[in-house]
């Protein structure tokens, strides 16, 4: 039996090779070396099966495919043999439309370097081309660094990157091992690693003499909710990775609770929200190349640097030491709809033997939703501008300014400043070579009911008399019942971290319904001022206490005002997030 299952076996193994002459002529001497390679390669597989069925085990499962991603420690090309080859056919045989023939030798002959072709091609790495020049057909460092993620890499670098995970809730830790110096050069180079959230990136330095690669684990801790792009770079040369950073639990996620956006490099934060809308837009950009953001609402754009015609540069005799950081924009919104964000960038992308000069373009959107109202919107002067928000309230009024200055993008350092009309002003200086608009973000608080103009100045307030007035806004403050008045939260209340303290104020507690919720289980803490018609203007200072059971993140939200308790809605709600932890 065992005999019959021998033969059996080795029948088509031989008629194959017999088969081998009759189309020695129609395929290269490498061609046929790869396949013979591969059947003798079978043929160890095959009478590894023999022997463990003859041995009594009848698990026959040898060897499927191992499509995952494979780790090349060296560069690859016609003629390269080892386990790793054999790790790299496997990868690609697992695509039929990438590696057809799914032969797994262990030689890197022509039909493999076809594979690889496909590959490249269909991961956007190189798609023309020799693997001397432009490294078409052969495993480099930019080709390795993309199978080893599985090709969720990108770009073109002397080095590797590695990060795991690339997925998981916030607060996550990454690990990012960067492998440099992949072509072995013996000078010196510094090359950056950038978690694209704002940090500080990580410097790798080779030193002179060094002809080996330069193996470094980083560790990074990502906070809030995101899709962050891990960059390795030197020069303009840069490979990057994506991760995506979820909300759970205990994470800080964003603050607006409207996610992110990103498209390349580009993230705009938030998505959506009610003017006026303040949005962060971040992406790569180097030290002096030349920038603009149209932001889609008809307001100046944000702008840094000149765009001009550059010529193209030899590789051989220009190297870019500069790395691309992450860089920040600002804009506030003050009108409602969906706007159009459009990000123009110019740099030195490599391209073959050469630098070449690009100009790309990046898109989003945002969504803004309301209207301003009672004079809280400026027009502004030479794209300056001043928005409130709330522009009119109950004393004490507490109102926040979204002020853009140096409209004119400037490149030298100023200072603009504000006159609340309350007798209080407050400077916004920013430095030299801004060159662009800068947004501040100012909160004011008027205890007297009025109607005051605040005025935004182009000049510090010691010069307020001699500068220029570049945009205003009119804020109504009235007496009565103050909505947004005392509400503050005490944690770890008598040495006890499950238990908090909230005060709030009362104005007029006679006529002013409330009502207290801890955000769990328990009830809610209410007072119902029902029909009453007789108000005092007295202010009450509330405190209560509350312990909660279990560890966890809780909103405390208190809603307050005149009339009864039913007429509450969330327009009045005040909240604040409290985080309970220990035993």
């Amino acid at each position: 039996m065992k005999k019959s299952f021998s033969l059996a076996l080795l029948i088509p193994l031989v008629c194959a090779m017999f088969a081998l002459p009759l189309f020695v002529h129609a395929a290269p001497a490498d061609e046929l070396r790869e396949q013979i390679a591969a059947l003798f390669l079978r043929v160890q597989e095959l009478q590894a099966m023999l022997d463990i069925i003859e041995s009594g085990n009848a698990n026959t499962s040898t060897g499927s495919a191992n499509a995952s991603c494979p780790v090349i420690a060296r560069n690859l090309g016609i003629g390269s043999e080892g386990a790793d080859v054999t790790a790299l056919q496997r990868f690609l045989a697992a695509d039929v439309s990438i590696y057809p023939e799914g032969t797994v030798s262990g030689y890197f002959g022509s039909l493999t370097e076809r594979a690889i072709q496909r590959w490249q091609t269909k991961q956007g790495i190189v798609s023309s081309g020799a693997p001397g020049t432009t490294g078409y057909g052969a495993v480099g460092p930019q080709t390795r660094n993309a199978l080893q993620n599985c090709g969720g890499a990108s770009g073109q670098v002397g080095g590797i990157i590695k990060v795991t995970p690339i997925s998981g809730n916030a607060p996550l830790t990454v690990n990012a091992t960067a492998t440099v110096n992949a072509a072995l050069s013996c000078s010196s180079a510094t090359y950056f690693v950038n978690f694209g959230d704002g940090s500080t990136a990580t410097a790798i330095t080779v030193p002179q003499g060094h002809c080996a690669e330069l193996v470094k684990n980083i560790s990074h801790t990502y906070t809030s909710s995101g899709t962050y792009t891990v960059t390795l770079s030197v020069g303009s040369h840069q490979t990057t990775v994506k991760v995506q950073v979820g909300t759970g639990a205990g994470s800080t996620g964003n603050a607006n609770n409207n996610g992110t956006q990103s498209t390349d490099s580009l993230t705009l934060t938030p998505l959506s929200g009610t003017v006026p809308l303040r949005v962060d837009a971040r992406f790569l950009a180097r030290s002096g190349d030349p920038y603009e953001i149209n932001w889609g609402d008809g307001r100046p754009v944000t702008a840094s640097g000149v765009f001009t015609q550059r010529s193209s540069l030899p590789a051989n005799g220009t190297v870019f030491t500069q790395p691309l950081v992450s860089t920040l924009a600002s804009h506030t919104y003050t009108t409602s709809g969906t706007h159009a964000v459009v990000l123009k960038y110019g740099r030195y992308e490599r391209e073959g033997d050469l630098w070449v000069w690009r100009t790309r373009f990046l898109t989003g959107q945002v969504a803004v939703t309301g209207s301003a109202t009672g004079g809280s919107v400026s027009g502004g002067v030479g794209g300056n501008s001043i928005v409130a928000s709330p522009s009119n309230g109950a004393v004490p009024l507490t109102v926040t300014f979204n002020v853009r200055v140096n409209g004119n993008s400037s490149c030298s350092s100023g200072t603009y400043s504000l006159q609340f009309g309350d007798g209080n002003t407050a400077d916004l200086p920013f430095g030299a070579n801004t060159c662009a608009p800068q947004d501040f973000v100012v909160t004011h608080r008027f205890d007297s009911p009025g109607t005051y103009t605040v005025r935004l100045f182009a000049g510090p307030a010691t010069q307020i008399a001699n500068a220029s007035e570049v945009g205003n806004v009119t804020i109504s403050a009235t007496g009565g019942v103050n909505n947004q008045g005392i509400f503050s939260i005490s944690a770890n209340v008598d040495n006890n971290p499950k238990k908090i303290k909230v005060t709030f104020g009362l104005n007029g507690s006679a006529c002013t319904s409330y009502r207290l919720s801890w955000g769990d289980s328990t009830d809610d803490i209410t007072h119902d001022a029902g029909s009453a018609t007789t108000c005092a203007t007295d202010t009450v200072v509330k405190e209560s206490s509350h312990t909660y059971a279990t560890s966890s993140t809780y909103s405390v939200k208190l809603r307050r005002d005149r009339g009864a308790l039913v007429d509450l809605t969330s327009a009045d709600e005040e909240a604040a997030t409290i985080v309970i932890s220990g035993n």
